[in-house]
C-alpha cells in the first residue's frame, strides 16, 4: 500500500456523506501535558532560531571543517523537523488519531536526540578547529557558535528526557 493511503482504511464515509475514525486513538494521562508540550514548542523554537542564526556567523570552521559544517546541516534539519512535530503535538485535541500520534509524539525521541547528538558534535567539532587553527585568531562569533552549538544540545537532551516521561494510553475508535 502506498504511504500516502496508509491511514485511509481507518475512515470511512457514511450514506449521508460524513467521515467516520475507526484506527487508534491516542489520549496522554498526563495532567500536566498541555504545559509540558508548550515548554517543548519554546524549547524546540529556540533551538530552531539559534541553529538559523548559527548559519549566518561568519565563523572559520563553518567553512573549513566538515565536522562542524555536516553535523550544523543535520542539527539545523532535525531543529526544524522537532519544531513541526512539537507544534502538532500542542495543536491537535486530546484523542489524537493514528496519523497524527506517528507524525508528532513518534518523532520525539529520535528527532530530539538527533538534535543533542549532531550539537554536541558540532560543539566539539568547532572546539577542536578553533585549539588547532589559533593562528585564524579567535572572535567574538567563535564563542557565540559554541555557546549556540551547547544550548541546542542541552536542550535536545532536555526534550528527549521529559517527552521519555510522557505517557498515553490507545484504545480503538
Amino acid at each position: 500500500m502506498k504511504r500516502s493511503y496508509r491511514y485511509a482504511r481507518d475512515y470511512t464515509i457514511s450514506p449521508d456523506g460524513q467521515v467516520h475514525y475507526h484506527g487508534a486513538l491516542y489520549e496522554f494521562v498526563n495532567p500536566d501535558s498541555a504545559e509540558m508540550f508548550k515548554r517543548f514548542v519554546i524549547q524546540s523554537g529556540i533551538i530552531a532560531v539559534m541553529m538559523l542564526v548559527c548559519g549566518f556567523l561568519p565563523v572559520f570552521s563553518m567553512r573549513l571543517s566538515a565536522f562542524v559544517i555536516f553535523p550544523y546541516g543535520i542539527d539545523l534539519i532535525a531543529a526544524f523537523i522537532l519544531l513541526v512535530s512539537c507544534i502538532r503535538l500542542l495543536c491537535v485535541p486530546s484523542p489524537m488519531e493514528q496519523r497524527m500520534f506517528d507524525t508528532s509524539y513518534s518523532r520525539l525521541l529520535p528527532v530530539s536526540a538527533i538534535v543533542a547528538l549532531a550539537s554536541s558534535v558540532a560543539f566539539i567539532g568547532h572546539l577542536v578547529f578553533v585549539l588547532t587553527h589559533l593562528y585564524l585568531g579567535v572572535a567574538l562569533v567563535d564563542f557565540i557558535f559554541a555557546a549556540a552549538m551547547a544550548v541546542a544540545a542541552a536542550l535536545g537532551v532536555l526534550i528527549f528526557l521529559s517527552s521519555k516521561k510522557i505517557r498515553f494510553r490507545s484504545y480503538d475508535a
